[in-house]
């Protein structure tokens, strides 16, 4: 499966009102060691779980100028991710920009076999998170994460069990703490 952005296309994040949300967050492992950010990922303006053999491609735009860069107390359905991806595998991002990410940009959680090449991200807290991920290869990307990490390899419990983050390689990337809209302006 794979979502195409076409060059010129923007896939706009949409604000939270009483008539419409985003997907509520999953009921997750919810332990005390974990940052609660990465313990959702439904929440997400696009997501997967347990998905394999998945793309996102494209020269288009995701805007996610109505994500928030934390997790809203009490609303449950609030999206604080641009792509949250968990326990997938055989994923290939390439050649999309971020614009204003909320939380992450990217968070990767248990994702195996995962690519992410030419892709920028200008946003307004961490660009890509990498958690619990095997064989990762990451190239050509830029990244303009002024608040929080730019790029980012953990090893957590986000999964309700302890994994390793292996097997990573990163290349030909560059990360800077601009103002948000510096990068893609």
């Amino acid at each position: 499966m794979a979502l195409y952005i076409d060059q010129g296309a923007i896939v706009f994040a949409a604000p939270v009102s009483s008539a419409n949300g985003y997907d509520e967050e999953e009921t997750g492992p919810n332990n005390e060691y974990e940052d609660p950010g990465h313990q959702h990922w439904h929440n997400s303006l696009i997501w997967g779980d347990s998905l394999h053999d998945i793309a996102i491609v494209g020269t288009g735009l995701i805007n996610g100028k109505n994500l928030y860069r934390a997790r809203v107390k009490g609303d449950k359905q609030s999206a604080n991710k641009a792509i949250g991806l968990v326990r997938c595998r055989n994923v290939i991002i390439r050649d999309i920009s971020i614009l204003h990410g909320g939380w992450f940009g990217i968070l990767a959680t248990g994702v195996d076999n995962f690519t992410l090449d030419n892709v920028k991200f200008d946003t307004n807290r961490e660009g890509l998170d990498i958690d619990c991920c095997y064989n990762v290869r990451v190239s050509n990307c830029l990244v303009n994460s002024p608040y929080d990490d730019a790029i980012c390899l953990k090893s957590t419990f986000a999964l309700g069990y302890f994994r390793s983050t292996q097997n990573v390689a990163i290349t030909n990337c560059q990360v800077s703490g601009y103002d948000e809209d510096t990068l893609l302006d």
